[in-house]
């Protein structure tokens, strides 16, 4: 679902090379998918011949709502650690924010 943000509509083969899975293996996840009305297939506008996919907004509630637990998760466990820890915690943030942007765009070259 990481793959399928909120208002992204990628075709199946792009999802693929995002993933960097075989197209068959994305079109057997895409079809389970569908079935338990996670995402949906629809025809890309002005050529039928491709689709794209989208989240449906039964799959967005529960990615929210699964981010949202882990989020209170980490809070609650974070207020256990002594007061240094979450200060070390704080002053790791933006680092983790480039790791995470750096890791973002090593995802997405080649």
């Amino acid at each position: 679902m990481r793959a399928l943000p909120r208002g992204t509509v990628p075709g199946p083969g792009e999802l693929a090379e995002r993933l960097r899975l075989s197209r068959s293996t994305v079109s057997n996840l895409l079809t389970t998918m569908e079935g338990n009305g996670l995402v949906e297939r629809r025809p890309r506008p002005g050529n039928h011949r491709h689709v794209d996919v989208l989240a449906t907004p039964k799959a967005l509630d529960l990615f929210d709502r699964f981010d949202l637990a882990s989020g209170d998760l980490v809070a609650r466990a974070a207020a256990t650690l002594p007061a240094a820890d979450r200060a070390a915690l704080a002053a790791a943030v933006p680092a983790l924010e480039r790791l995470r942007d750096a890791l973002a765009n090593a995802r997405d070259t080649p």
